[in-house]
């Protein structure tokens, strides 16, 4: 259910046109067409060579589903680079909220900041207007202003960066001062770095405009951005576009409304890539390969009737259960039209026995879910209902069945 990502990294932004001629020809035209192809082969050798050495790495994951369906090297670890950005913002939101400070409030710079800022030392502007300059324009000076604001020393901020992404999981932020950052820079995979994208865009929903829009307004200013992937695109946003020499790094956000009124969201993140076009040419076609190639299915939702569990010493034998959140699966079309959901697997896990009573909501088991032999999912299920206390007679049969019953611990069906 993993399809790692192939391209081709040529050594030159120019692109190569291929054209096959037939070759049943005079012997003249021949002579002249044999070069030409040998020299189109030497071409191609010399533009897969980097593509064996190369350092890139990404991943895509749908958001709704929060699979990974396409990955490169998705484990490694590397340098964030660009995508560091939104590690900062985080951390500043996560103090300014510690400190009961907004966006509008407002700091005093330091330093003088040219257009579109227009800011000389010692003149106020707001948080926000700070961090769009950041986010849009990868502006770490404007950045800077607002950390040394908020953070009393170096080794402070860098505790804060290591918290927002150990807030995703991320167990070592291996965090390194580089050259071409006024900030210390994450080594971490794509793939944990895709987790973290996930949990900001779902914990700072006032972003959402200095991604979506191309001039960004802030603090009665107008921010171009430079985060565009897909200009003729309005369902693509692109989160972070930014790097230096060979290493360019970025993640951009598929929104495409369905029929149905559901929104299939899709993640592309890749990083160490060789040049800005090669970095957007690559966000731009796996979005568009996961939206082409793949398909979000709905499972459950809140309320569904998965199944039903024996109960003891209550005011009826069995309880049904069902999941606290829409459950989804992502898979390729062509898995859809070979299997379905036929090769759907469901394996849930309890403690047994289950005795009354029991609240709605409350956690029975966990649910695992495999497709074609593969773990895709472990789920929590609740009660559906309540399960009250039967009646006296109701209370000594069952206890005469678990006196006779070998159930105990923890059963899987």
């Amino acid at each position: 259910m993993k399809f790692p990502i192939f391209r081709i990294a040529r050594t030159s932004e120019v692109s190569a046109h291929f054209v096959i001629f037939p070759l049943f020809t005079t012997m003249p035209l021949r002579r002249l067409l044999i070069p030409r192809l040998l020299s189109l082969l030497g071409l191609l050798c010399l533009a897969l060579t980097p593509w064996c050495a190369r350092a890139q790495s990404g991943v895509l994951v749908d958001l709704v589903s929060g699979q990974a369906i396409l990955e490169d090297r998705a484990d490694e670890r590397a340098s964030v680079g660009a995508l560091n950005r939104l590690v900062v913002l985080d951390a500043l939101f996560s103090e300014l909220e510690r400190r009961k400070l907004s966006l509008s409030d407002t700091l005093t710079v330091k330093e003088a900041h040219a257009e579109p800022l227009s800011l000389k030392a010692g003149e106020s502007a707001d948080f926000e207007t700070l961090l769009v300059a950041y986010a849009a324009q990868g502006n770490e000076r404007a950045a800077c202003e607002a950390v040394r604001t908020l953070f009393p020393d170096d080794t402070t901020f860098a505790a804060a960066l290591a918290a927002s992404l150990g807030g995703a999981g991320v167990k070592d932020s291996g965090l390194e001062r580089k050259e071409t950052s006024l900030f210390p820079v994450p080594n971490v995979s794509p793939k944990d770095m895709a987790v973290f994208i996930k949990g900001f865009l779902e914990r700072r929903p006032e972003t959402r405009r200095w991604w979506t829009q191309t001039d960004v307004q802030a603090g009665g200013r107008s921010f171009k951005n430079g985060n565009v992937v897909l200009p003729n695109d309005r369902t693509v946003s692109g989160l972070v576009i930014g790097g230096e020499e060979k290493n360019w790094s970025g993640a951009a956000l598929l929104e495409n409304p369905l029929p149905d009124g559901s929104v299939r969201r899709l993640l592309s993140v890749s990083v160490s890539q060789a040049s800005k076009k090669m970095l957007i040419s690559t966000l731009g076609e796996s979005l568009q390969a996961g939206l082409r190639q793949f398909e979000t299915v709905t499972l459950y939702r809140p309320g569904d009737s998965i199944g039903t569990l024996h109960a003891y010493g209550g005011d009826r034998p069995e309880l049904a259960y069902t999941v606290r959140d829409e459950i989804h699966i992502t898979l390729s079309r062509e898995e859809l039209m070979d299997n379905g959901l036929s090769a759907l697997l469901l394996r849930l896990e309890h403690p047994t026995p289950l005795i009354a009573p029991v609240r709605e909501g409350d956690v029975l088991g966990t649910l695992t879910l495999t497709y074609n032999g593969e773990i895709f999912k472990r789920i929590p299920v609740v009660a559906l209902e309540s399960l009250e206390k039967g009646s006296f007679w109701q209370r000594l049969r069952d206890t005469v069945l678990l006196a006779v019953s070998d159930e105990g611990g923890l059963t899987e069906e």
